[in-house]
């Protein structure tokens, strides 16, 4: 959803800046596959364990995917911030995109931890029929993302104009946003 807000919000940059952020969502997006992978296994389990009140495999379970997800966040996170012009590359060939892309890419890189996080305490917030947490904390993040464009792209509020980089810190801002809250609902 981040990637969907940052591409509606930058449209005004140009082409170049809008291919930018579509590329390097791809990438996002197969890092976010492994996530729902891992996510889903693990939902099959803590829902069995839930319905058998286990509650220490429902940790054991969580915690696993918890592991796994972030052994997939560090491969990423490494590949995107050290090799982004090499991945960008896979896509097209266009400099100015790639150039651009990288930009990106380097700094949403730091958010693949988070978004592991993420995905996996919701999806065993829902198994354990907490389904409102994850809801509230999606909306916030949204939120927080749509209002961290505006004022950061355009340069509002005293910030100065950042255009595509001011996209990637308020998508890794509002992906860090949401894990605090998950982090202070699970506690």
């Amino acid at each position: 959803c981040a990637q969907l807000i940052d591409t509606a919000m930058v449209t005004k940059l140009g082409n170049v800046v809008v291919s930018s952020v579509g590329v390097s969502s791809r990438w996002i997006f197969l890092m976010n596959l492994f996530y729902f992978g891992i996510s889903s296994g693990s939902a099959a389990l803590i829902a069995q364990f839930w319905g058998a009140k286990e509650k220490n495999n429902i940790k054991k379970s969580y915690g696993i995917a918890l592991i796994f997800g972030a052994l997939v966040a560090v491969s990423f996170n490494c590949a995107m911030f050290f090799i982004p012009e090499y991945l960008i590359r896979i896509f097209t060939g266009e400099q100015a995109v790639i150039e651009t892309a990288s930009q990106y890419l380097k700094i949403v890189a730091f958010m693949g931890i988070f978004s592991a996080f993420n995905q996996i305490s919701c999806t065993a917030l829902r198994s354990t029929e907490r389904v409102n947490p994850p809801l509230f904390t999606s909306i916030a993040s949204v939120a927080i993302n749509t209002i961290l464009n505006y004022v950061l792209i355009n340069g509002k509020l005293g910030f100065p104009t950042l255009g595509i980089r001011g996209a990637a810190i308020a998508t890794l801002t509002s992906t860090a946003f949401q894990s605090v809250l998950l982090f202070i609902v699970l506690r």
